[in-house]
């Protein structure tokens, strides 16, 4: 992951960043869904999808070795098809895994800093 942080003197309390970075999203198939899903012939699975993960945030300190962090981000993956068949566009039964799942993710914090 890629981290950059906008050049600020140490006694700056505000310090804003971004981030960017590859990543794996791993979609699990619950074991009670596929004894469901096996008598009618769908062999569900769980599979891996490569992910892209970007946002931005600040810190902001409070005193000199404590602060609040805030950060929104969200972590980009192509649908998973579990295994299920595929349509391909034809007037069939099926499922068409296209597009993107978007994971949003918004956290606070608390940030201490060790020394300054």
């Amino acid at each position: 992951m890629v981290i950059l942080v906008y050049p600020v003197k140490p006694s700056h309390r505000l310090r804003p960043y971004v981030f960017a970075g590859p990543g794996l999203a791993f979609f699990r198939v619950h074991e009670d869904s596929r004894a469901v899903a096996a008598p009618k012939g769908i062999p569900l699975d769980s599979s891996w999808k490569f992910s892209m993960t970007w946002g931005a945030g600040a810190k902001y300190m409070i005193g000199d070795h404590a602060g609040i962090g805030f950060r929104f981000g969200d972590a980009l993956s192509r649908l998973p098809s579990y295994g299920l068949p595929s349509s391909k566009g034809q007037a069939t039964p099926g499922f068409r895994p296209q597009g993107f799942l978007h994971n949003w993710q918004a956290a606070v914090s608390v940030v201490y800093r060790w020394h300054r």
